[in-house]
């Protein structure tokens, strides 16, 4: 259904050239997915995601460059909880552990919404396009459908979307289990179950916007669990942003000529 790269790029392109035209949906609903009604909210614009962490488990850690989650949460399966404490014992050693944004690898879902980042939302009736600004990462969210009936496992899944009043509704599957494919900047792994649904909408007047999320994956968490994060507003465009190779500060072995790597992360 969406492998032909050629459509990919096409897709993109309409997204970024064709400005929001539109006041109401017009794309007829799909079987087995809810028609987006009523007035559009306008999410156009540049957000900055805080600094705050946000994912499964609470951080241990009073410093805010180290990141030590709490492995002995009761959400997290036994099998997840040691990944996530051996993370967390490479952080409280003073050795950077590998995650996503220090390695050049995608963020996914739903941890690309805990990277401390910008994003950019670009709307049309049948396509949403959220544009990252941490390695200029793009996601495509297809509207007013039901999900392929098979999916075919990549980064961020397949995102399938609609409006419910002022809020726009994602529902993501088919996330790739790979070993930087990460629920959040703890470390905490996934299995192919991984459900997630986001809940976008405005804030304090339209300067603010909230991501409402809630993860279902049975194989690595004991129950659904639910985050949230707020972006603000801002007036200045993307800066950009390279991933480099070599890496030797988060303690990977980059002698087999793989890539991507980072050596440096810029400052926010």
């Amino acid at each position: 259904m969406r492998s032909h790269l050629s459509w990919r790029l096409c897709t993109a392109a309409a997204a970024i050239c064709l400005p929001l035209l539109w006041s109401t949906a017009s794309t007829p609903a799909q079987p087995g997915q809810a028609q987006s009604t009523g007035q559009i909210p306008d999410f156009s614009g540049l957000w900055q995601r805080g600094l705050g962490r946000m994912g499964a488990v609470k951080n241990l850690s009073e410093r805010p460059d180290v990141v030590i989650g709490d492995w002995k949460d009761p959400v997290l399966q036994p099998w997840a909880a040691a990944i996530v404490k051996q993370h967390g014992d490479m952080e409280a050693a003073g050795f950077a552990a590998p995650e996503t944004k220090q390695t050049c690898w995608p963020g996914s879902v739903p941890n690309m919404l805990s990277i401390p980042s910008q994003m950019e939302v670009l709307q049309t009736p049948k396509l949403v396009t959220i544009l990252y600004s941490n390695d200029h990462q793009v996601r495509f969210i297809y509207m007013d459908q039901p999900h392929s009936p098979h999916v075919a496992p990549s980064w961020y899944g397949e995102s399938v979307g609609h409006y419910e009043g002022d809020t726009l509704v994602v529902d993501t599957i088919g996330i790739a289990t790979r070993a930087m494919s990460l629920v959040d900047v703890f470390g905490t792994p996934h299995t192919d179950a991984l459900h997630v649904v986001e809940r976008f909408h405005l804030t304090n007047g339209g300067k603010s916007l909230r991501a409402d999320i809630r993860v279902e994956d049975p194989g690595t968490f004991t129950r659904p669990w639910d985050e949230g994060t707020i972006f603000t507003k801002i007036n200045y465009e993307f800066d950009e942003y390279v991933c480099a190779e070599n890496n030797p500060l988060i303690g990977i072995d980059h002698s087999s000529g793989e890539m991507p790597r980072a050596r440096y992360v810029p400052p926010f």
